[in-house]
């Protein structure tokens, strides 16, 4: 189960800033990258396995039998996609490389068929006589809206418009307190999470509250107006690409796991049996993230199978002590752990033999079938609420017949989820991608402004070149907010692989001016011409040296044919001129684009 580190082309050395500032040296949406066919077939094979629960459970209850005592299948399916999540979401943080975009992605992926199953649902609960609208969200709807908005009622003591909303809270969670290690730059240390969450979930057990929040603190609607204030000022705060913002919402967004740890199980209906169940859930997601840090390196393979080691004994110890409720007999005791256990190995097992088929193809149907289970998982229920009077009789058929039954239902949810991929889910990907488009050109003619205002503004520190050198110097200015202008500092520590990309771009912002901008690259400086010859057609400020203008020739030195722009210099620490070296090309990025 263990992955191999992954090689990567070394990159300059720069200052780091933080995440989630609009000073990331990559500008527009994130790269695209191939998905990996192996999350999608676990995606999807779990998405099966929760739609076979719900069905079996009103027809096929005798199928479901063959599990009893070792495996609680509905459970079974949410864990797996919890260890995907995991597995993903550093991933994605990784590819988008700020939480701008993360969060602008995530927003996008999740929402437009989160809003198309509340739609359906409010619909089937006003044409069905038998399904109604859950009491506490009529006796408390402005709570009810706000816990849903949030996509956090489950722990916030509401009950869920439609069942599996449940796992969405514990996304959202995840999402929020990723973001703010993202902040810190602590998102590279996933073992202490896995670790400490798990052994939180072991020790506290039963003694930690289910409802601290909710049922006995200040009460389901004061708590979900913060939660909701804290949630929105968080993603708002993201989104605004301040340094500031980001730090105070990372703050914040620290403190969400107080959700599960103290409020994880308010009402009866809770999915969680206590708040030690609820950190449980994380702790299966940091684990996920643990296996993606130690395959690409950033953690050695020894200390993530310690890591797993411990944090998959502090689990496993977890249900077998906390899973009993207090007060239930020996037997029922002994079953309660067999199937807790069981199911959280069925999990692993199950992950690992995907993991381990990560180089294979994987068959286009699964592929397929993966890509659309965010709306199996979410739009399934609605065809059962339909379904449910009329199950009930045929539980008295043959069971052949009960199979086309099955058969037949498990079509038409492919085929509805198929059309809400292609008709709600992409179209809101691509509105996505044209809102970041949009908001990162916003962004980024604001921060050529403030850089601007920033060079005018700042001290300017020139050191002077060697006479060779034409007795040109090199600059660097502070801007606005502690933004370098000279000296890019780099968002969430994902580099702009391109040798000289940086000292290129600030060359191009001042195209004509006759500026003279620096990049730097461990101790080397790139020194970019920005002026433009009489006739133009060149390139100011080329990102690589040597290169020269394309209305002249360029030299290394930084002499420009005529009409061509200046070339670029590499400068030493002692100001000394070096021969250009060919760029090796960087791997492309292989994180595939996920969902909740």
């Amino acid at each position: 189960m263990l992955p191999s580190a992954s090689t990567a082309t070394p990159v300059p050395r720069t200052r780091r800033s933080v995440p989630g500032s609009d000073t990331a040296p990559r500008s527009g949406p994130a790269p695209a990258v191939p998905r990996m066919g192996w999350l999608d077939a676990l995606r999807g094979l779990a998405a099966l396995v929760v739609v076979f629960y719900h069905f079996a459970d009103h027809l096929l209850g005798g199928v479901l039998r063959l599990f009893d005592g070792w495996l609680w299948t509905g459970r079974y399916g949410v864990m797996l996609f919890f260890l995907v999540s995991g597995y993903v979401i550093p991933m994605s943080l990784e590819r988008y490389g700020n939480l701008r975009r993360f969060w602008l992605g995530r927003l996008f992926r999740i929402y437009p068929a989160w809003l198309l199953a509340v739609v359906l649902a409010g619909v089937a609960i006003a044409v069905l006589d038998h399904r109604r609208m859950p009491a506490a969200l009529t006796a408390d709807p402005v709570a009810g809206a706000l816990a849903h908005l949030t996509m956090l009622q489950e722990l916030l003591g509401l009950p869920n418009l439609l069942g599996v909303f449940w796992t969405l809270s514990y996304e959202m969670v995840f999402y929020l307190f990723m973001s703010a290690l993202f902040v810190f730059g602590l998102h590279r240390r996933p073992a202490v999470f896995a670790i400490g969450i798990a052994a939180a979930a072991l020790a506290g057990g039963w003694n930690l509250p289910d409802g601290a929040f909710t049922a006995r603190g200040p009460g389901p609607l004061v708590t979900t107006v913060l939660v909701t204030a804290v949630v929105i000022g968080s993603v708002l705060a993201y989104l605004s690409g301040r340094r500031t913002a980001a730090v105070v919402a990372a703050g914040a967004g620290l403190g969400i796991i107080a959700l599960p740890a103290l409020n994880g199980a308010a009402v009866a209906a809770s999915h969680a049996s206590g708040s030690w169940q609820a950190l449980t859930f994380l702790a299966i997601m940091f684990c996920g993230s643990v296996i993606h840090a130690a395959q690409h390196g950033r953690l050695r393979r020894r200390a993530a199978a310690a890591a797993l080691a411990t944090a998959a004994a502090c689990l496993l110890l977890s249900a077998w002590w906390n899973t009993p409720r207090p007060g239930q007999s020996a037997e029922a005791a002994d079953r309660a752990r067999t199937v807790a256990i069981g199911t959280l190995l069925a999990v692993a097992v199950t992950f690992a033999i995907g993991y381990a088929w990560r180089h294979r193809r994987v068959p286009d149907w699964a592929a397929w079938l993966g890509r659309i289970s965010y709306s199996v998982y979410l739009l399934h229920p609605l065809l059962l609420w339909i379904l449910d009077p009329y199950l009930d009789e045929a539980r008295r058929l043959a069971v052949p017949v009960k199979l086309l039954i099955a058969v037949g239902y498990l079509s038409i949810v492919l085929i509805g989820s198929s059309l809400a991929y292609r008709w709600v889910e992409l179209p809101g990907q691509a509105l996505g991608k044209r809102v970041g488009r949009a908001v990162e050109r916003r962004w980024s003619l604001a921060g050529r402004h403030a850089a601007s205002e920033g060079r005018r503004a700042a001290p300017v520190e020139r050191r002077p070149a060697s006479a060779e050198q034409g007795g040109d110097s090199e600059e660097r200015g502070a801007g606005r907010d502690g933004e370098w202008v000279g000296e890019q500092r780099l968002s969430g520590e994902v580099p702009d692989r391109r040798p000289g990309a940086e000292a290129g771009r600030r060359a191009a912002d001042v195209r004509g001016t006759g500026a003279r901008v620096a990049g730097r690259s461990g101790d080397r400086w790139l020194v970019a011409d920005a002026a433009e010859g009489p006739r133009g057609g060149g390139r100011a400020g080329a990102p690589w040296p040597g290169s020269g203008g394309s209305g002249g020739s360029g030299g290394s030195d930084g002499s420009g044919g005529s009409g061509g722009s200046g070339g670029s210099r590499v400068l030493n620490r002692q100001g000394e001129a070096e021969p250009p070296v060919k760029p090796r090309t960087p791997e492309p990025d292989s994180a595939p684009p996920t969902h909740g």
